[in-house]
Parts: C-alpha cells; structure tokens; sequence
C-alpha cells in the first residue's frame, strides 16, 4: 500500500466510551483510497462538503463501516466508538502511512486578536477548559462552575469563526449612491475611484478592514438595480441608498439567499437636495464625504459580524470543530455535587 508521508491524523472526540468518534486526516491523503463501496469497488476519498458511507479495508482487512466528510484539510472518518474498533483503525491508519498527530492544524493568525485566541487554544486558558471538560467527561459530571465557562465559551464559537476566516462585507447599491465614497471613508484610505459621473466602479474593489481586532473583507461593487443578487459568499451586505434617487427602491433586511442586509442612507452632506421617500424612513446617515456617521457604521458592523464581545472573547474563542464538540459534550452532563469543605 503506498505511503502517505505528509499526512496525520487526530481525533477529534474526546477519549471515553461512546457510540462513535471522529478521526481528522489531514495532508496527502493515501492512493488508492481505502474506501469501499457496498458492492466492494473502490470508492475516491470525498470531496470537500460531500459525504459518503462506506467500508475502510486495509490490506484486506475490514476495518469498520463509517461515514466519511470531505474537508479543506482532507477528510473526517465518523467510526464506531467502541475500543476494539479505535485500536483497528488507529493501527490501519499506520499501516497506511498516515502518522497520529493530536496537534489539530490552524489557520495562520490574521490579526493580534487571531493570534491570542490561538495560543489560548494551544496552551491558555480554553486548552486549561478543554482539559476540565474531558476530566469531566472521564467522571460523568459537571463540577461546579465549570458549566457557566463552558457556557461562556460556547457562546464565543461565533467569534472565533471570523476570527478564523475573515467575513465578507460587501457594499451594494444603485450607480453612484456613494458607496465608493463610504468605502474610502470607511478604510480611511483612497482605495477606490471616485467620481461624479455613475457607473465609475466596474468592478468589484476589495480592500482589508481591521475592525474590534479582526480583519474583515471589505467589497465595494458596480452598481445595479438587483444589488440584493450580489449577496453570493458576502457575510453582510451594506446597502447603500442614494437620498436623491426618486425612483422605487427595493429594500429588505435580508437577500435572496438569505445574507443578512444593513441599510444606510448615503451622501448625509446633501441634505439640501431634493430628497427620495426613502430618506424620511429612518435608516442610519452616513456620509463618505464628511464622516458623519462612519464610526455608528463599523460599531454597527462589528455588532452584525458578532466582534464586539466582552475582553475576555478573544481568549476563550473555540476556532475548531473539535473543541466545539468536546465543549457540546461537556454541557450535556449532569451537574455534579460540590466536594464537602
């Protein structure tokens, strides 16, 4: 069977009895696959975000029938749980070269906040939580006060996604609203042309946003009649209303396909100008040209974006799938006795 040097595996469900475990395999996935199909003909590792049922073989030999996820990062084997079965598979995985590695890989730190939530999970204060939990989990109850952390920490999952993969912000609207002009304001940089003339920005301009210690994406579009259609992998849609524009405008809290939409009333400096229906209809003002309202803007970005939580976030931030299941089975324990004084 050929060897895959480059890659390892770990588990990512704690240790203790259970109906099943996940095992993260991650680099240079061994070829030919191992997996089976029912009918016994080779079946490909999955792609990321397909899931297949299948039997692991190895030089032969069943392994286990399993569930397999394909991932960025290579794929997730959902096995049995019982230990006959682990100690199979943790030896098949050997045999096929991929080596154990209980170092679940991250992304590279994209911010200071990033990095901070990063060394808490290797080493601070959620890998110390981690720990408790699994402790907890080997004795089948809760101590004291560890239910309210592990809350705490739950409630930070959000978080710690953006801060693993930068959110998306796009800027929509119709031809000359002024999104290129809050672009700018909002970067405090020249990033994007500016003109008069509608129709300037042909295409789409991105730039990096730092914002409550994170990086956020941050898209000025073309503009177009249907900006709700450009929602396609954004996190949030900024849709920017042109106060001197007469004609009906379609607003909505939310796209087509779901993508969250916060409205705005652009260019707040021509308040002299004759004006749309939509400028008495209570969206937040803002202006690109003088500042006003650029500030409520990224608080109420952040806010959207969940990036604004208490200090202690950025230190107690779940960033894998791991430790969100680990945490997840912790709390689904009874609360045990305190220890008498």
């Amino acid at each position: 069977m050929p060897r895959a040097e480059s890659a390892g595996f770990a588990r990512l469900t704690p240790a203790g009895r259970a109906a099943l475990a996940v095992f993260a395999l991650r680099g240079r996935l061994p070829s030919p696959s191992p997996l089976r199909s029912p009918s016994g003909g080779t079946r490909s590792w999955p792609a990321p975000g397909e899931v297949v049922h299948a039997r692991l073989v190895v030089d032969g030999r069943p392994v286990d029938d399993l569930v397999a996820r394909g991932t960025a990062e290579g794929v997730e084997l959902h096995v049995h749980g019982g230990d006959g079965v682990l100690d199979l598979l943790e030896d098949a995985l050997s045999c096929l070269g991929v080596s154990r590695d209980d170092r679940v890989p991250l992304a590279a730190p994209t911010s200071l906040r990033h990095a901070r939530a990063l060394a808490s999970t290797r080493w601070g204060l959620l890998a110390a939580l981690g720990d408790d939990a699994r402790r907890a989990l080997a004795a089948g109850a809760l101590p004291p006060g560890l239910r309210t952390r592990l809350r705490a920490s739950r409630e930070c999952v959000a978080l710690g996604r953006r801060l693993a993969r930068p959110p998306v912000v796009r800027l929509v609207g119709r031809p000359n609203a002024g999104k290129s002009t809050l672009f700018n304001a909002l970067l405090s940089d020249d990033r994007a042309l500016v003109s008069p003339r509608a129709g300037t920005t042909r295409d789409t301009v991105t730039a990096t946003l730092r914002l409550c210690g994170a990086v956020v994406r941050l898209e000025d579009t073309a503009g177009a009649d249907g900006a709700h259609d450009a929602a396609d992998g954004a996190d949030l849609l900024v849709h920017v209303l042109d106060p001197c524009d007469t004609s009906p405008v379609p607003v909505t809290e939310h796209a087509q396909d779901g993508t969250p939409v916060l409205v705005v009333l652009g260019k707040d400096d021509l308040r002299g100008a004759p004006t749309s229906p939509t400028s008495a209809a209570g969206f937040p003002r803002v202006s690109g040209l003088t500042g006003t309202g650029v500030d409520e803007l990224l608080r109420r970005l952040a806010r959207r974006l969940a990036l604004d939580g208490p200090g202690h976030d950025d230190v107690l931030a779940p960033l894998d799938d791991g430790m969100v299941r680990l945490i997840d089975a912790a709390l689904a324990l009874p609360d045990g006795e305190a220890s008498p004084a």
